[in-house]
């Protein structure tokens, strides 16, 4: 039997940004303040 080599193992990958339906409120807020900023102001937020 051939024994891997610890770096030749890739796991399964699964990316969860963050439960929206649980963020609702913070996503919203986000939108509302990003909507006021302009320029170097809303890139920086």
């Amino acid at each position: 039997m051939k024994q891997l080599e610890l770096l030749d193992w890739n796991p399964p990958c699964l990316v969860i940004a963050f439960p929206m339906a649980k963020r609702v409120g913070k996503v919203r807020r986000v939108a509302e303040v990003r909507s006021v900023k302009r320029g170097a102001a809303a890139t920086n937020y």
